[in-house]
């Protein structure tokens, strides 16, 4: 009976361990808001997807949504982070890939393989469609500025795709300033889930 105890106690605690083990591995490549890769784990997935000997053909989008702070000062950071959240979901949605993850702050990665230029512009005009529909139901200014970046043309590493990325974003953005209109104070509005919203054809 001590001998089948002592066993059943070590077959629990293995089972504990190995449990604790997989939500640190979890915590350490997925962002704890959006469920999106995190910047590690974004590292992680280009370097398997992005293999330089091969130089494989992908697309990196770079997303920054604009006045974000606006959102965050007017409405306080509860609203912020449901912003941050349903955006993670249009944007994965939209991009329909598995490495999609969120750089830090408001800013967000994809990589796409082997895409054509029609369909990476299908799926920003997807993006920024999805993006109006929810900011027009909750009356938030809330817009996004993408940059792209291709591979081997743009590079052959995640960070050297994200600096290209990152002057093509900062490009949109200037382009954009004075395009968008504040919202006045007002109480926090009711979020619509992007999954509830009229559809667009």
């Amino acid at each position: 009976m001590f001998w089948i105890t002592l066993a059943l106690y070590a077959y629990l605690l293995m089972g504990r361990i190995d449990a604790q083990r997989r939500q640190l591995d979890f915590r350490s490549r997925f962002d704890a808001l959006t469920g999106l890769l995190n910047r590690h784990g974004l590292l992680m997935a280009a370097d398997t997807m992005l293999d330089q000997s091969s130089q494989t053909p992908a697309t990196v989008l770079f997303a920054d949504l604009n006045e974000f702070k606006s959102v965050n000062d007017q409405f306080g950071h509860s609203v912020g982070d449901r912003v941050l959240s349903e955006f993670a979901r249009i944007f994965k949605e939209s991009t329909e890939c598995r490495v999609c993850g969120r750089w830090g702050g408001d800013e967000f990665v994809v990589v796409i393989p082997h895409a054509e230029p029609a369909l990476i512009q299908r799926v920003i005009e997807r993006i920024e469609v999805r993006i109006d529909t929810w900011a027009q139901c909750n009356g938030l200014p809330m817009s996004a500025s993408l940059g792209v970046a291709h591979a081997p043309a743009d590079g052959t590493d995640l960070m050297n795709l994200l600096s290209i990325a990152d002057i093509k974003l900062y490009q949109q953005k200037i382009r954009k300033q004075g395009g968008l209109q504040a919202v006045p104070a007002m109480r926090p509005p009711t979020i619509v889930r992007s999954s509830d919203e009229p559809q667009t054809t």
